[in-house]
């Protein structure tokens, strides 16, 4: 080859690539020179392949005819006004070019008859297939063509297929079908007449070397990447029937989250108080029975607290309350039925905001009449546990039970038999209504234990209180006692076998900092509900990703960082 050749080659090499390129920024309206590599080496298969003919004309011809097609997708996504990026038509563009050089390679040096010219133009028509189907699609539904719809054209039947063609698939869009396969035939006997050059073998293997490298280095692109990835959901739907019989044995599963009010873990003996004040509780020392020494509120009132604890939003993320989706939600978008059973006002001045969220349970019970300001009660917390028999028991529920708990006045929480401290002082009452919360856990646990597939069970108080100084929950008046809440776990057995990996995180997570406004990321974890755009993996302890940095925690919606006390 001589060296004039060789620069006009090179030169005509570059201006290939410069006619793609600006071509790709009429696309994408921006030049950019980064993941164009597969555009210049196509651009050299193409100059160099013509030198495998004499009539170079001719080849110009059929190839700028070959490239319009199977570049034309790149139209139906601007027409539908889709972002398109350089290494996308990069790799689409290599791709197909390699493939069609190939094809052409074999119309080569096979001999000019009917049998050849017809095996050479199905091979093209199978290469077009896939741009016919997209063009098709379009013309049919003015969008491009996505893995849900290949997955419902597989799911169907013939009749129905039939169906969708005589509704969508006119005369027009069969003579179009018709003219186009009819036009690759014309154009590959177009092409295979071109007259050969002799004697290129060197020149055709250096060509099926690119063309090997393109389609190794180009195979996912904008058309593969629709079968790539249907054979991977197909997959993961084969691998998820095949494991019908076990996931039935995993979907069933009850979970209960019983919330407290006012408690304070430093009147709880469970936390080492020195009155017995969790009988109970002290007395449930299995491996099932997770108790967190670190755990605190987010706010120091209910409304505050239970609305991120409840809810998406918390103080670590920029989630805007009113637009974040509450557990009840999720949960029941999970499939769950969802109940709230409660002895706090449903009306009240201070709970509406909760009671927004408790209206999303599929069904409710309410045994608490009073409204206003008020904080009175028609029955004891006890009385909950009765409830819990009016409930339509399904195999997938979430359940919540909020609890007056030790709300203020004291007294008032727990019937006289349960003043076992005295009625002296606010300390002594207080430590008496933690006493009953306790028993009414236990008749809780008793309760749900034995429901149906019960995996576990949540509790937490919304916040604490200050009752050592007499302070209750005033956050004007703030003390961390005010904050410092109990929190524990309870897993069944069949849990833990499930999810053993999630266990041993909950419990390494016991000594770890916590705040109560991670109880959505926590619930969803323990229920194993995944959701995209929502779900945090480092608010929630069942993740090995959890962020137990002591640093980053807060409360009082970040406005105080956790101090702990020894």
């Amino acid at each position: 080859m001589s060296l004039n050749l060789i620069k006009r080659t090179v030169l005509e090499c570059v201006l290939t690539y410069i006619v793609f390129m600006i071509l790709s920024w009429l696309i994408i309206d921006r030049v950019i020179i980064k993941h164009s590599e597969m555009i210049l080496v196509s651009s050299i298969v193409l100059v160099i392949s013509k030198y495998l003919y004499e009539n170079t004309k001719k080849y110009i011809i059929a190839m700028i005819i070959i490239i319009f097609s199977i570049m034309s997708p790149i139209i139906i996504k601007l027409l539908i006004g889709e972002n398109i990026y350089l290494d996308s038509i990069n790799r689409y563009l290599g791709f197909f070019i390699s493939i069609l050089n190939l094809i052409f390679i074999l119309g080569y040096y096979i001999k000019l008859n009917h049998i050849n010219l017809i095996i050479v133009s199905l091979l093209l028509v199978a290469i077009f297939l896939p741009i016919f189907t997209l063009w098709g699609y379009y013309f049919s539904t003015s969008t491009w063509l996505g893995v849900d719809a290949i997955l419902a054209i597989m799911q169907t039947n013939f009749n129905e297929a039939l169906g969708y063609l005589t509704e969508h698939f006119n005369i027009i869009d069969s003579l179009i079908l018709f003219l186009s396969i009819f036009f690759i035939f014309i154009w590959s006997y177009f092409f295979c007449s071109i007259k050969k050059n002799k004697h290129r073998k060197v020149l055709t293997l250096l060509l099926i070397i690119i063309d090997i490298f393109l389609i190794y280095k180009c195979h996912f692109n904008l058309i593969t990447n629709l079968y790539y990835d249907t054979s991977v959901y197909v997959d993961k739907y084969q691998e998820f029937n095949k494991n019908k019989e076990l996931r039935k044995e995993q979907i069933d599963k009850n979970f209960v989250i019983v919330i407290g009010e006012s408690q304070n873990k430093n009147h709880f003996s469970r936390y080492g108080y020195q009155r017995e004040t969790t009988p109970w509780l002290d007395s449930m020392k299995s491996k099932n029975m997770l108790i967190f020494d670190k755990a605190y509120a987010c706010y120091t009132h209910t409304v505050p607290a239970l609305t991120y604890a409840l809810t998406a939003k918390n103080q670590y993320n920029d989630l805007v309350l009113e637009k974040s989706v509450s557990l009840l939600e999720v949960a029941e978008k999970a499939g769950f039925e969802t109940v709230w059973i409660s002895n706090q006002v449903q009306y009240g001045a201070f709970d509406t905001p909760i009671s927004i969220i408790a209206d999303e349970a599929n069904q409710q019970k309410w045994i608490n009449n009073t409204v206003g300001a008020k904080v009175d009660i028609n029955f004891y917390d006890e009385k909950l546990v009765e409830e819990i028999d009016n409930i339509n028991i399904t195999d997938k529920m979430l359940i919540v039970i909020h609890l007056m708990g030790s709300h203020a006045p004291y007294e008032d929480r727990y019937p006289s038999n349960f003043a076992k401290f005295g009625i002296v002082n606010k300390v002594d009452r207080y430590d008496n209504s933690i006493l009953y919360t306790d028993y009414v856990m236990s008749l809780i646990f008793e309760k749900v234990k034995n429901m149906p597939n019960f995996k576990g069970m949540i509790y937490f108080s919304d916040h604490s209180e200050a009752v050592d100084q007499g302070l209750e929950h005033d956050a004007n008046n703030f003390v961390y006692d005010m904050v410092e809440i109990p929190m524990y776990i309870y897993l069944s057995d069949e849990y833990i076998q499930s999810y053993s990996n999630k266990f041993d995180n909950i419990q390494k997570a016991q000594k770890y900092l916590f705040t109560n406004d991670l109880i959505f990321n926590t619930v969803l974890g323990v229920m194993d509900i995944n959701i995209e755009n929502m779900y945090e993996v480092e608010n929630d302890i069942t993740n090995k990703k959890y962020d137990y940095k002591s640093n980053r925690f807060k409360t009082m919606y970040n406005k105080k960082d956790i101090i702990v006390s020894n």
